[in-house]
């Protein structure tokens, strides 16, 4: 993810969201540790929060994020979802749906198969996955069953 963010400009034409599955910490620093290496803003995502360009969005550990049919951030419960929390299905499904295929999802290193779902619901919508290789991935079980 360093990689990634540290390649994005700081006028990136997109919002990016990123999902992370991780235990809830009070406080929670991934917002924090991210900006280190960020030339946009990394922020928390906020219920209600419409999506702007050129901003990084964090979204929660014990919730999942989707993005509702006014552009703006919601949350579900959180009940785990492929044994994982926050899930990137939710995310990918919802924005999928709002996008009108104008939707790049990437799917970094991961155990298990988190974001299956999500990315199908991406593809039928017309937009664009990406997954990391195998050489590259920590555990290669997310960006596998991606593919």
């Amino acid at each position: 993810m360093r990689r990634v963010l540290a390649a994005l400009p700081a006028d990136f034409p997109a919002p990016v969201v990123r999902v992370q599955h991780r235990t809830f910490h009070t406080p929670d620093l991934l917002s924090r540790v991210l900006s280190r290496w960020s030339h946009m803003p990394v922020v928390a995502a906020g219920v209600g929060e419409s999506l702007s360009s050129g901003i990084v969005y964090v979204a929660p550990a014990d919730k999942h994020l989707v993005i509702r049919a006014d552009r703006t951030f919601g949350v579900t419960n959180g009940r785990k979802i492929h044994h994982v929390r926050s899930s990137a299905d939710p995310l990918f499904q919802s924005a999928a749906q709002v996008s009108g295929g104008r939707i790049l999802a990437v799917v970094l290193t991961g155990a298990d198969s988190d974001a299956s779902d999500g990315v199908l619901a991406v593809k039928a919508a017309g937009g664009t996955v990406i997954a990391q290789d195998r050489a590259t991935s920590e555990n290669f079980g997310m960006p596998g069953s991606a593919i």
